[in-house]
């Protein structure tokens, strides 16, 4: 979860403070108050002057979809900005996931498509991650798509074809293969957690329950090409129809690379 801790420090240099939204003191002339690498208005629901204060999860955080209950982006950085959008037959379902509830789609005709603008998740020629907790009692379909911008050079979470695992595409076609150092089979009912990571000009992995299944090498000059596509949660954008049947919880989008401690 994404939590902030807004107290009122006081200025380190002379200049005259500038009060932030979030009640910190900063200094409008020093863009890095406290010299720790991340400008301080990347620090939002951080310290700006305390160099041990660091963003975390809220560093370069795109959107982020709790899914207790309803389909709102609650980035603590930019809140309801990529607000999700419910199709198919409703009410949209939600039920016990991870924590809270989560999404439960029916597999059927079920999908959110992600609000605001397109080009916000898209990552051309750049880094990214996603992380998300799922469940799914059986696969129903081939390529059967968790959340996805698209096919092609696209970004994409999906069942690897008609097998029992999970891959993810990061521009770079489908891990898959030898790329797979484990596949582990997630079609069991149970919460499993996802991470899928794209470092642009090195690899796209992928993470399930805390461990690195694959990674794919990058041949390609910009890792995630552009399209025109909102994402969907529970469909893959750019090849309809592959619905997804289950739980989804704790989306989170960063247009950056999570470290291991992350």
């Amino acid at each position: 979860s994404f939590t902030t801790r807004p107290q009122p420090r006081s200025p380190l240099s002379p200049h005259p403070p500038l009060f932030r939204s979030d009640g910190y003191i900063t200094d409008p002339l020093n863009p890095d108050t406290d010299g720790d690498g991340f400008g301080d208005g990347s620090e939002g629901g951080h310290d700006p002057t305390d160099p041990n204060d660091k963003p975390k999860l809220e560093r370069d955080l795109v959107a982020y979809f709790p899914l207790d209950g309803n389909l709102l982006d609650m980035s603590p950085i930019n809140p309801g900005a990529h607000d999700a959008t419910f199709f198919g037959t409703g009410p949209a379902s939600y039920r016990a996931a991870k924590l809270g509830d989560g999404i439960d789609l029916n597999g059927s005709n079920q999908y959110a498509t992600i609000g605001g603008p397109e080009g916000d998740v898209e990552f051309v020629g750049g880094d990214m991650a996603v992380s998300v907790w799922f469940s799914i009692p059986v696969f129903t379909k081939t390529w059967q798509c968790l959340v996805g911008k698209g096919e092609g050079h696209s970004w994409r979470i999906h069942r690897h074809g008609g097998n029992a695992n999970m891959t993810f595409t990061g521009g770079n076609d489908d891990i898959q293969g030898g790329d797979f150092t484990s596949t582990p089979s997630v079609a069991d009912g149970q919460m499993h957690h996802l991470v899928a990571i794209v470092e642009h000009g090195v690899s796209s992995r992928l993470w399930i329950d805390g461990q690195l299944v694959g990674t794919r090498s990058v041949t390609l000059p910009n890792l995630v090409s552009q399209n025109n596509n909102p994402a969907r949660i529970g469909d893959n954008a750019g090849a309809t129809g592959r619905y997804w049947q289950g739980r989804i919880d704790e989306l989170a989008i960063w247009g950056r690379v999570l470290d291991s401690e992350e």
